[in-house]
């Protein structure tokens, strides 16, 4: 009687088995519709925003694969609903959404607080009679938006609805509402990207005053549904329990970390994820033995990810942050808006006059130095001396981007998983449109005219874009709108590239003798030019600041100077050796005994050289900057301008779409910044040629 019994009990485990494995199989790639959600989800940002890696996250860890594709969101729930697709995100608990979809376990979602605009009551500044010229409260909030029954202030007859985000940031900002009720991180967002001109004006006073976590929904109609939501949530317990689930919030810049409980003071930096920035932490145990009372907290971070993080504390009003690693667009601009603080009593002991004078230049703001450079760059080409040498070619020492195609066609290899170049495609003012600024320089164009009127829809951007795009479809790597230059610095490590365009500080890390596939094998030149050589060049430093909300300034001020001294670039030469030091910083470094060491040394400083921020562009402009627009505009600028070309290379959009829609945004930008209600813009041109 047992033996049957334990042979039926061994079928059906074994019938179990084989249904999971055939949900399992059945399971292999996942499909789900988003909406276009920034910064929460987006195809725009990186890895599709923190819910999108989250998801793809969970699932992976159990074994599946998952698409998303991005719709409006009425359209993304009625595609799952439907069945078109497995579920959708991120979603919200309300009775509609619950009647129609099985919730996950919850993620980390939205915060609404509470804004007003600091400059209502400012002197002058304001409109015409206003409710809350009298002291009342009109609240702009967002049309079905659920706002939590207790928050007393707000009643039906002081609140006026709007339907977009962007309308709600013209309310408060034309002055219609004293207050405007939104998610802190979707306001920073829009602002960063749609209203830069508001960025500083308004602060949180009440807040938040609703959390409400997001959920992955997945329709009640499939009958598969509750074991999807099991396969998630399953994996989503793996991603806490491993702690991948903060590292993927972590590296989204959207957690909040929990305050350091000790007796010492603790400075946290919010730093880019290059190999400078690691050599300091890496070095930061002999800061904190000389300063036992002070402990430095890194967070370090994706360069897109980086700015949008450090531009929503200064949008929101935070102070999370005590040092800032900001760059040469940044420096003046924030000192003037008051946005980080003046270094102050530099003893001669540090010897500001050992670093290069353009670069203190760029970090002084009314004779006061505002950040201290660790690294300089301009432009140049790595390139892999023994593919060209085994297809004929000898690369002259300058070559235009017209006869670049014809040699970089002779390396291409995809069957091999080599591809003829490498440049940036990852939407972003400092990704893509660093590369794309300069070369629409080269081939003789420019941002705007002298009168700020954007100069995108013309035949030099045309060409310049032209260009790109074919060069990159060509012979780029798959997926190279995704690529950033961290990407390519990886795919030229892992010889998959043979020509590469980018900054001159890749040099210490790709004639590292530790990248053995590449080992003796990289060659440097001049970046390809056009027309107008001296547009080819951009400038570029990145330095560190203090963020002047901060309340450890002396401390914060104590680690910049140790990290940028002359002591510390001691310490890491005998460490790191001479391969480690950033190059055109600081002069004394710069011996016989180092060039003969670093044989591209002076091939890198001589390309510095050659960079300047006037005179990069062939017809006059009225702004500095070879690779960006030196306004507080230029973000929002460059990250929309970045991602219309992202799309132009993923075959979403053509040419002529990115530069019709991009001279009309650029165009309604500055428009709403004021540009053109001020009076002899022109007179201010840099370049009179």
């Amino acid at each position: 009687m047992i033996e049957p019994m334990a042979r039926s009990f061994c079928l059906i485990v074994l019938v179990l088995s084989l249904l999971l494995k055939s949900q399992l199989f059945a399971m292999e790639k996942l499909s789900f519709a988003a909406p276009d959600m920034p910064p929460y989800v987006s195809p725009d940002i990186n890895d599709g925003g923190y819910i999108s890696e989250l998801v793809r996250a969970a699932f992976k860890s159990q074994g599946v694969d998952i698409e998303v594709e991005y719709f409006p969101l009425v359209r993304a729930k009625l595609m799952a609903g439907t069945g078109q697709v497995t579920g959708v995100f991120p979603l919200q608990n309300s009775a509609e959404n619950e009647a129609e979809f099985y919730f996950s376990d919850p993620v980390r979602g939205n915060e609404l607080w509470v804004f007003e605009d600091i400059r209502k009551s400012e002197e002058g500044v304001g409109v015409e009679a206003s409710p809350f010229d009298k002291g009342e409260r009109l609240f702009g909030v967002l049309r079905g938006q659920a706002i939590p029954v207790h928050y007393q202030p707000l009643n039906l007859s002081n609140q006026y609805s709007v339907n977009t985000n962007i309308q709600l940031l013209d309310l408060i900002d034309a002055g219609r509402v004293s207050h405007i009720i939104m998610d802190k991180y979707t306001l920073a967002d829009v602002m960063v990207n749609n209203r830069p001109h508001l960025i500083g004006l308004l602060k949180p006073t009440d807040g938040p005053i609703l959390k409400k976590p997001f959920y992955i929904g997945f329709p009640r109609k499939n009958p598969q549904s509750e074991y999807h939501v099991h396969v998630f949530n399953k994996g989503l317990s793996y991603l806490k329990s491993t702690g991948r689930y903060d590292d993927i919030l972590e590296k989204h810049g959207v957690y909040e970390p929990d305050p350091v409980k000790n007796d010492k003071t603790v400075i946290n930096v919010a730093a880019i994820n290059n190999q400078f920035v690691e050599n300091i932490r890496s070095l930061t145990d002999s800061f904190e033995k000389a300063h036992p009372d002070i402990r430095v907290k890194w967070d370090i971070l994706e360069e897109n990810v980086l700015r949008r993080r450090l531009m929503e504390d200064i949008a929101t009003g935070e102070s999370y942050f005590d040092i800032l690693a900001i760059g040469a667009y940044e420096a003046q601009i924030w000192a003037e808006k008051g946005w980080i603080s003046p270094l102050k009593n530099i003893d001669q002991q540090y010897n500001l006059e050992d670093i290069s004078p353009s670069l203190l230049e760029g970090a002084t703001y009314q004779k006061q130095i505002y950040a201290l450079p660790f690294l300089s760059e301009s432009t140049m080409a790595f390139y892999r001396t023994d593919l060209f040498k085994a297809a004929g070619v000898n690369l002259p020492e300058v070559v235009s981007y017209t006869e670049l195609e014809e040699y970089i066609r002779k390396v291409h290899n995809p069957e091999r998983q080599i591809y003829g170049i490498g440049l940036r495609g990852k939407a972003g003012w400092g990704q893509n449109m660093a590369f794309v600024s300069v070369l629409v320089n080269t081939f003789g164009g420019r941002w705007f005219d002298e009168n700020w009127e954007p100069a995108i829809n013309t035949p030099e951007w045309k060409k310049a874009l032209t260009y790109y795009k074919n060069i990159m479809q060509k012979y780029g790597p798959p997926d190279n709108y995704k690529n950033g230059w961290k990407e390519n610095q990886d795919l030229f490590i892992d010889g998959k590239i043979a020509f590469l365009i980018d900054a001159t500080s890749f040099a210490p890390v790709l004639f590292n003798p530790e990248h053995k596939k590449i080992r003796g094998l990289v060659g440097i030149r001049n970046p390809p030019v056009e027309s107008y050589p001296r547009g080819a060049y951009w400038l570029w430093w990145w330095g560190l600041a203090i963020n002047s909300k901060s309340v450890k300034q002396d401390a914060a001020q104590a680690f910049i100077l140790w990290a940028t001294s002359q002591d510390y670039a001691q310490e890491l030469i005998k460490r790191k050796g001479y391969s480690a030091l950033p190059l055109g910083v600081r002069r004394s470094f710069m011996t016989t005994e180092f060039r003969n060491e670093i044989t591209y040394a002076d091939t890198v400083l001589n390309t510095i050289d050659k960079a300047s921020n006037t005179f990069f562009t062939i017809q006059p402009v009225p702004y500095k900057g070879p690779q960006f627009v030196a306004i507080p505009e230029f973000p929002a600028i460059g990250n929309q301008v970045g991602a219309k070309i992202a799309r132009m290379l993923k075959g979403e959009k053509t040419v002529d779409d990115v530069l019709k829609e991009s001279q009309y945004l650029v165009k309604k930008i500055m428009d709403k910044a004021g540009y053109y209600k001020r009076q002899s813009v022109a007179e201010g041109s840099q370049n009179k040629l």
